[in-house]
């Protein structure tokens, strides 16, 4: 699953508390092309390896981080039932990031049958917990590692873990 950029740039929102986003010193048109660029490259190359994409399409311009959903969303899947799905949904401490959440592909990976983990309530404290940004799965020993931060609270983090482990 990827998200394609219909527009991308420097996001200063985010890149305040995030040390690992460096502005370039670029036209943003241009940057905005090569990511895109980037972006169909990467998906053919995949495609190419014999792997199906399923695409979405970023919901707004003014959403420059959306095609990293990976912080706001995951699926799993249960070891001994594969047809029985789990989604869960993140809450993002920035502004911007909170609107990527994209109904259609909570729907598409949930299915009819499957459980949604909404954690999205945690917006509205300021309280987040930005997905597999802050959370490492460790399905074969039933772990998940964390680290308290701005970007991976507690008390969210450990909401999350009481609603996962009871599924």
């Amino acid at each position: 699953m990827m998200v394609e950029p219909t527009h991308f740039f420097f996001n200063t929102e985010t890149a305040k508390d995030n040390e690992f986003m460096t502005e370039v010193d670029e036209d943003s048109s241009i940057v905005s092309k090569k990511a895109i660029q980037e972006h169909r490259d990467l998906s053919k190359a995949i495609q190419d390896a014999g792997i199906s994409v399923v695409k979405y399409q970023q919901q707004a311009d003014d959403l420059p981080d959306s095609l990293f959903p990976n912080n706001w969303i995951s699926s799993h899947y249960y070891p001994t039932n594969l047809d029985k799905k789990l989604v869960c949904i993140y809450p993002m401490k920035a502004p911007s990031r909170q609107r990527e959440v994209n109904s259609k592909i909570v729907e598409d990976l949930a299915g009819e049958s499957g459980t949604v983990i909404d954690m999205t309530h945690y917006t509205e404290l300021n309280i987040a917990l930005e997905g597999t940004g802050v959370l490492i799965f460790d399905a074969p020993n039933s772990k998940i590692y964390a680290n308290i931060s701005q970007r991976c609270e507690k008390e969210a983090l450990n909401h999350f873990l009481e609603v996962f482990n009871s599924h």
